[in-house]
Formats: structure tokens, C-alpha cells, sequence
């Protein structure tokens, strides 16, 4: 085989070869699925295995800077894709052969951009794909003539056609040309109508190579090679010049930059990461790393789905993608994403490379740290007892550990109905309590109160019916005020709990007069039938003894505190309505029902979230067949942040807890307290407060056939199940496109289990919120718009503050790593120690062993501390040193 060196027009050196036999010419290939039949010659100039290597590799962790695993990169061909393509192997993702088209040998994605030469380029069709052949016709009509391989992927099948395409360069292309033609490829798909994965345009994304799944087809289309200098010349320059503006841009925001980094300097508190973030813009950021933006929200290049996890505030980026929770992280700023895209998450390189990147007076970052610290330590840092080093660039200075939370939206008063606001408010102000606090105890009374007097069907056609009641959980460190706005807002409740004692009391007294009546008639219907016993038949001295007894009256309950699940079952039996429960501390009350002795409690809680659900109590001593309509419960009450981190950590791991029980408090908050806090006294507003007992007064004698709602009745044509109400047109729309998106999100795989469980709970969740919002405010009729959206941001409030709870049980060692370091700061740890020292005397926090072991890897990831294995005369003993820049 001749091969040839020829000097192309950018000066690259490119490879040409003449294959006598090409795999590219026309041999009738056929697939085990289809056939497909190329027409190509034979003898066309190819990119040849000889000829061109690129970088490759098994698995997606095979890297030459793993870890813990490092492997030194494989090579492939063109020619050898072409192979596989024809007759793909079937192995396990694990297992798969990838590739990056370029001869450098690295997968990181700024080393690829800057000295990486590319020999093709490909696309991924994974989101809402259309079927393979019409991506293959498309991309014929977008690009005719140019050649190009195309396969379906490892997870395709006969319904769901995802494909990838690899379009052979007539010559190298530098990174960062490539990346452009990249993204105007991924462009001109999605102007096609068909959505392409854009995480394609980072430079060093890994392409898995044909792998047979369950649904295998290939296309091999003949052509030229795609000459991408002269094809897209004119979308290349385009492009440059927007990155020509944006550069401009980003070395005015560097400067500003550079101006607070002297500001810091000279406070002392210089640090790269706050350079490098006011200069980088974190919606920048994403887009730069191939993050799709969809209105507010962003699609994450690591997730396999259509729906956009990952959303932006306040100069913070959260994400929900369970891809990204493996990989890149679920909240950070622009350095954090700099860390893994850049530097594939060496923090300390890219701490360094930022430090180089900002300079005050000639002086890096980097340097003037070192040279503040130097200054500060007397030019020495003390690495563990009786020893001192130099500080070097083999010893990094500590990083600030991560928050221990993620951030969550704040309450916004517009969301409770309109007639109830300004009571919150002015309850809120009083107490100098977070208004989230209030709002949800607002609107779980009122859910308690309409119960099932009326319920909704989400859908235009089916008997769905959701009742709405609701389970809430307020999360805050003691002293926060939960309490006393809990009070607050079951005010109203507890009004009603009185007039329904005084109403009961008066019935009561007029019942105990009626049976006292009622026994002396019958006591004079006894003797009178005694003196006619011989002159009357039997039934008319039956009809003579026949008396009435008055019924006992039953005491309407809208409330309890502490009972037993047989006792709450009778109290439900007797009160149709259904029943709130308070607790003040809440998890105390879930960990309860965890004992295996409460089993069958548990189950009666887990039936009383549904609301429409009945229940049949057997038991010897209180009587068989005590049957309950159907069991309605709503929960309210507080915990604090550690007790609910625990519970949810063990729901997580899959303890007794994990059942979905905690996935069913909804209005599940846990806000930031306020950093102010002013004085308030004054008396309570009068007027507001007396406008939101109405709207409990009405709630409370509220009857369904007034207000519209429907009935449903049997075969033989009586009343069936609960009274209810739908959605109006609009908001019927409005309801479906969400849950049309809530239902793409648990299925596309992103989401932890235990978060899927809970936002899976947002379909009975979110119709609730409407009915109450809409009952509370307009009284009657359809659920309209207004109601739809105010129960929409609902969700969009509670999403927040669920993954803010899920991830605090989920990743427990932030606190307890900072409890370390607490330890250590008072003393109560030395400069050298294990993790027995650290567990053994049972400290606040730092009791589990295992949570202490997670917190001191972390504190050794962030360079607090430096583990050392020792040698001993039995098994190795592993001692950790404290770096003293981390203690300071």
C-alpha cells in the first residue's frame, strides 16, 4: 500500500493513503437487521489504519490519569471503525471500545482544544430520536456527497433508533477548529428538526464505537471526504468573531477581576477561586461545556435524557441529573466546573492554573498566596509534630470545603391564596420567623379542613380522583421559630376544634335529657304492657315496648396530637373528613413506626397519605369488621436538620425507612434563616387575621353541590365515592405539559431513587395545591389557570428545598468533616492522629464510624489533612497529619 505526505493548505501535515481493497468500496454489506448496499468505488483515497491513529480506549474509566486504576491509552483507525461498524462486537458498556478523533492521546478536554489534530468529526442522536433511516436521509440532504458512517448505539431498539454518526475530515483539523465545526454540525441537525446531544462539541467527549444491542442497523454512505476548512468556511468565521466579542467581554470582566483581587490582597483574603469565578459568568460556563439551555433551566452533556436538570442562582448552579451527581458534582460555581471539564476534577491543578491565570502587580495569585502565608508563618509550615517544611507545590494549600447545603428558592407570598397573604406576612414579621415556615402550616390546615369534602380528577375524562390532603415536614436548627409559627397557622383549626367542643357539649346535653325520657317511657310502656299482657296480641304489645332511643351525637374532629394507630382508626371511622395530625417533633413519630412491632401502624399511615383509600380494622377485644370509608390523614410538624439528614440517610441505603414514607411530605422545607433580625411588638393584624378565619369558615361548612362539584353514582344509580371538581381548559393544559415533563424526568434515569420516589408523589401533590389555592380563593367551579400556575411554582419552590433535604442525607460528611475540624481547632485532636482518636470519645456528630472515615477522606481530598500508612508489627495503621493552612 503507497501512502503519501502531503502539505495541505493550513500547513498540517495530513495522510492520505490508496487502499487496494477500501472498506469503503461497494460489497453489498449486510447487517443481521438491514441491508444497505454503497455504491463506492473501489480505490478512493481513505484515511488509513496505517496511516492515522487515534486515541482510544475501554470503558469510560480507562484514562492514563485515573486514580486509582491509570491505563496507558489504545489507538484505532478509521478503517478499523469501518470494520466494527460492519460486524459490531456485543459486550457490556464497561467493556466498549471508544474513541476521540484525534491523535493526541489525552481526554482532556483544554489539552484536546489546544494541541489536539482531529481526522473526524461525530454526532450522537439520543434525545427523542427519529428512526435511523430518516437521520440517515437527512444528514444526505444537509450534506450531499460527503461521506460518512453511521450506526445505531449499544441501548437503541426497534422503537427508540438512537444513532451516531462519524463524518471523516480530508485533513487534520486543529482542536479548537474542530470544536467549532462540531457545533455547526450539531447546528445544522437541529435546524433539521432533529436534536442532537451537543456534548459532542467538548473536545475530548468519548465516542463508544459500534456495539450490538438489542436493535442493530449501519449505513456506510460514499462521497468525499468532508473537506471542513472550505465547507464551512463561512460558519467558522462567524464563529470566531462571536468568540472574538466574547474574549473581549471576559478580559473586561478579568480585569474587574484583577481589581477585587487587589481588594482582597490587601484585606489578606486574595483567592483564585473568587478570581477566576468573577470572571467567569457560571451560565457562560455551562454553554461553553456543552450544557443546553431550555428557558431557565439547562440540559446537562452528561445526561442521556431531554429534560434540563440544572438550573442557576444566584451565581450557583444546581443540578438534578443523577449523571452529573456521578461525575461533575450537583452544585458548584464556574470554578467548579472549570475543576472537572478542565482539569477532569484536580481541583489542586486547577487551583494552580487559576492562581496563574490573575496577577496584581506582576504577581500571580499563586505566588502572593504563598508569599502572604510564608509571611504569616514565619517561612514555615508545620506538616506534624516535630516536624517543619518548606511550603511547596507537593504540599497544596487546604481548599474551603464544599457547602454542606445546596441552596433553595425563597418563599414568595404570591403562592398562597390572595385572601390568606397578608395574615402570613404579618405573622411572619411578628415571630421574625421564615415565612415557609407559615405558608406550608397555612396550607396544610386548610387541605385538613376540605379533606374529603371535595376532591379533584386531574385528567378531562377519567375517574382519577386526588383528595388533598397533605403530609408536611418543617426542617430548622432549634430556636428558628418552627414551633411558634406552627401555632400560628393552626389558629384557625384550633377555633374550630372549640366550636365544635361547645357544639358537641350543647347536643351532648340535650342527648343525655332525651335518654333520660326515653327510659322512662319506656319504663311506662313496661307496665302498661304488663297490665294488658292477656288482652293484646303479641305484636301490639311489641308495638307498645318499641321506644326510640336517641342517637348518641358524634364529636367532629379535626385534630390530634399523640394516639395510637388503633385509635386513630376509630377516630377516623367516626370522622369521614378525615383528620390532621401535629406533632411537634415528627421524625420522632417516623422512627417509631419503624420498629417492627409497628408494622401494621406503618401500613395505616402509608394508606392514610391516599385519602380515598379504606381500611378494615379485625381484632379480638375491639370487635371484627370496624370498617373505615376511607382513612384521610394529614401530617404536620417539625425536626431538625441532623435528625431528618439521618432519617433520609438511612432511606437512602435502603433501611427500614425505605418504603417511600418520608417521600410523601410534600411541602417538605427547609429554608435559610434570615441573616437580620429587627424587633417586632405590636399587636397581631386584626383585620387580616379575621379575613383568613373566614376563608376556614367557609371551607369548613362548604357544601359540594353548591360549589359545582360532581358525584358519581352506582348501578343502582345512589352516590359512589366523594364529590369532585376538574381543571378548566387552561389549566387542564397547563397541568398536562407539566406532568408530560415530570414524567420524562423519572424516566430518563438522572434522578437518585429516593428523589424520583418523591418528586413521583408531585402528581398528587401539585392537583392538591390547585384545588385548595382555588377553593380558598374563588369558592367554586372549574380549577382554573390562576390556581394551575400558583400550584406549578409551588413545585418549582419545593423542588428546591427536596433536594436540599435528599442531598443532606445522601452526602452526611461535609458536617462531619467540619465537626473535625472544630475538634481540632479547640485542641481536643492533635497535628497527628487516626480515626479512633477521632470516634472514640463520642463527640457531637463524630459517633459513626463509618461517617468519620467518609469525612476524612474528604478532608484529605481538600488537602486538610495528608494520610500515611505506617508500618506496625501487625497490620498496617493509617495516621492522619494536619496540614496547618487548614486550620487557620
Amino acid at each position: 500500500m503507497a501512502l503519501s505526505i502531503e502539505k495541505p493548505r493550513n500547513g498540517l501535515q495530513t495522510v492520505r493513503g490508496l487502499q487496494q481493497k477500501s472498506h469503503y468500496e461497494n460489497n453489498n454489506s449486510v447487517s443481521r437487521d438491514r441491508q444497505f448496499i454503497s455504491d463506492m468505488p473501489k480505490d478512493v483515497e481513505v484515511l488509513t489504519g496505517d496511516s492515522l491513529r487515534f486515541c482510544s480506549g475501554v470503558g469510560q474509566f480507562h484514562s492514563e490519569n485515573h486514580p486509582t486504576n491509570p491505563k496507558k491509552y489504545l489507538t484505532t483507525t478509521i478503517d478499523d471503525i469501518v470494520a466494527m461498524v460492519r460486524k459490531p462486537p456485543s459486550v457490556a458498556k464497561s467493556e466498549a471500545l471508544w474513541g476521540i478523533f484525534s491523535i493526541e492521546l489525552s481526554r482532556a478536554h483544554k489539552i484536546q482544544r489546544k494541541h489536539g489534530q482531529f481526522g473526524g468529526a461525530w454526532l450522537d442522536i439520543d434525545e427523542n430520536p427519529n428512526t435511523f433511516q430518516h437521520v440517515v436521509d437527512t444528514i444526505k440532504a444537509l450534506l450531499p456527497g460527503i461521506k460518512f458512517l453511521a450506526y445505531l448505539t449499544k441501548s437503541a431498539t426497534l422503537d427508540n433508533q438512537k444513532c451516531r454518526i462519524i463524518f471523516p475530515y480530508d485533513e487534520l483539523c486543529p482542536g479548537q477548529d474542530h470544536v467549532l465545526v462540531s457545533k455547526i454540525l450539531n447546528d445544522l441537525l437541529e435546524q433539521a428538526g432533529i436534536t442532537p446531544d451537543r456534548k459532542t462539541e467538548a473536545a475530548g467527549q468519548i465516542c463508544y464505537l459500534p456495539n450490538r444491542g438489542e436493535h442493530y442497523e449501519y449505513h456506510i454512505e460514499p462521497g468525499d471526504l468532508l473537506d471542513w476548512e472550505s465547507h464551512f468556511s463561512k460558519e467558522i468565521a462567524a464563529e470566531k468573531e462571536r468568540i472574538k466579542a466574547a474574549e473581549i467581554a471576559l478580559r473586561e470582566r478579568r480585569e474587574l477581576a484583577r481589581q477585587r483581587a487587589m481588594e482582597r490582597m490587601a484585606s489578606g483574603t486574595a483567592s483564585p477561586i473568587d478570581a477566576y469565578n468573577d470572571a467567569f459568568q457560571v451560565e457562560d460556563c455551562l454553554l461553553a461545556y456543552g450544557y443546553k439551555q431550555h428557558g431557565q433551566r439547562y440540559l446537562s452533556p452528561n445526561s442521556s435524557s431531554g429534560s434540563a436538570g440544572v438550573s442557576v442562582k444566584d451565581g450557583k448552579w444546581i443540578s438534578s441529573h443523577e449523571s452529573d451527581r456521578e461525575t461533575v458534582g450537583t452544585f458548584g460555581d464556574a470554578f467548579d466546573l472549570f475543576t472537572f471539564y478542565e482539569h477532569n476534577g484536580n481541583r489542586t491543578a486547577a487551583l494552580k492554573e487559576a492562581g496563574e491565570m490573575f496577577s496584581v502587580n506582576g504577581v500571580t495569585l499563586t505566588k502572593a498566596s504563598q508569599q502572604t502565608y510564608m509571611a504569616t508563618n514565619g517561612g514555615e509550615l508545620l506538616w506534624a509534630e516535630g516536624h517543619t517544611k518548606q511550603i511547596t507545590p507537593e504540599r497544596p494549600e487546604p481548599l474551603p470545603l464544599p457547602d454542606e447545603l445546596l441552596p433553595v428558592a425563597a418563599f414568595d407570598f404570591d403562592l398562597l391564596p390572595e385572601n390568606l397573604r397578608e395574615w402570613a406576612k404579618d405573622i411572619s414579621d411578628r415571630l421574625q420567623c421564615p415565612p415557609d415556615f407559615v405558608a406550608v402550616g397555612i396550607m396544610t390546615t386548610l387541605a385538613a379542613v376540605i379533606g374529603r369534602k371535595v376532591g379533584i380528577r386531574p385528567q378531562e375524562h377519567t375517574g382519577w380522583t386526588v383528595v388533598s390532603n397533605l403530609w408536611t415536614l418543617i426542617i430548622g436548627r432549634p430556636g428558628i421559630l418552627k414551633s411558634p409559627a406552627i401555632e400560628e397557622a393552626l389558629a384557625p383549626l384550633k377555633r374550630l376544634v372549640a366550636l365544635a367542643n361547645e357544639e358537641h357539649e350543647q347536643l351532648f346535653s340535650q342527648y343525655k335529657t332525651s335518654l333520660a325520657v326515653s327510659k322512662l317511657r319506656a319504663e311506662a310502656n313496661e307496665k302498661a304492657v304488663k297490665r294488658d299482657i292477656g288482652n293484646k296480641t303479641d305484636e301490639e304489645l311489641l308495638a307498645v315496648l318499641a321506644v326510640d332511643e336517641p342517637e348518641a351525637p358524634n364529636l367532629r374532629r379535626y385534630m390530634t396530637n399523640d394516639t395510637s394507630p388503633a385509635s386513630l382508626g376509630e377516630v377516623l371511622r367516626l370522622n369521614r373528613n378525615g383528620l390532621l395530625i401535629h406533632r411537634d417533633e415528627l421524625v420522632s413519630l417516623l422512627k417509631g413506626l419503624d420498629r417492627e412491632d409497628q408494622a401494621e401502624g406503618r401500613g395505616f399511615y402509608l394508606t392514610g397519605w391516599n385519602g380515598d383509600s379504606s381500611y378494615t380494622i379485625d381484632r379480638i377485644g375491639r370487635g371484627l369488621n370496624l370498617y373505615i370509608e376511607a382513612v384521610c390523614l394529614s401530617l404536620l410538624g417539625g425536626t431538625q436538620p441532623g435528625r431528618v439528614a439521618e432519617y433520609i440517610g438511612q432511606a437512602i441505603k435502603g433501611g427500614t425507612a425505605d418504603d417511600g414514607l418520608i417521600q410523601r411530605f410534600g411541602l417538605m422545607v427547609w429554608p435559610d434563616n434570615g441573616p437580620t433580625w429587627k424587633n417586632v411588638d405590636r399587636p397581631p393584624d386584626t383585620r387580616a387575621k379575621n379575613q383568613a378565619f373566614k376563608v376556614y369558615d367557609y371551607l369548613d361548612k362548604m357544601d359540594p353541590a353548591v360549589i359545582g362539584a360532581q358525584l358519581d353514582t352506582d348501578i343502582d344509580g345512589k352516590p359512589e365515592g366523594i364529590p369532585y371538581l376538574r381543571f378548566d381548559p387552561e389549566g387542564l393544559k397547563l397541568f398536562l405539559e407539566w406532568r408530560t415533563d415530570l414524567e420524562a424526568r423519572l424516566r430518563e434515569g438522572d434522578l437518585h431513587p429516593a428523589l424520583e420516589s418523591h418528586f413521583a408523589k408531585y402528581r398528587k401533590l401539585i392537583p392538591s395545591l390547585a384545588l385548595i389555592i382555588h377553593l380558598s380563593e374563588s369558592g367554586g367551579g372549574s380549577v382554573g389557570k390562576r390556581a394551575t400556575l400558583k400550584a406549578l411554582a409551588w413545585g418549582e419552590y419545593l423542588e428546591t428545598h427536596a433536594q436540599r433535604a435528599y442531598t443532606a442525607g445522601a452526602q452526611p460528611s461535609v458536617a462531619t468533616a467540619k465537626a473535625i475540624l472544630k475538634r481540632i481547632k479547640k485542641g481536643d485532636l492533635g497535628t497527628s492522629f487516626s480515626s479512633r482518636d477521632v470516634s472514640r470519645p463520642k463527640w457531637s456528630m463524630l459517633t459513626d464510624t463509618e461517617k468519620v472515615q467518609d469525612a476524612l477522606k474528604l478532608l484529605v481530598e481538600y488537602n486538610h489533612l495528608i494520610e500515611e500508612r505506617v508500618e506496625t508489627a501487625g497490620r498496617p495503621a493509617t495516621v492522619f497529619h494536619l496540614n496547618i493552612g487548614g486550620s487557620r
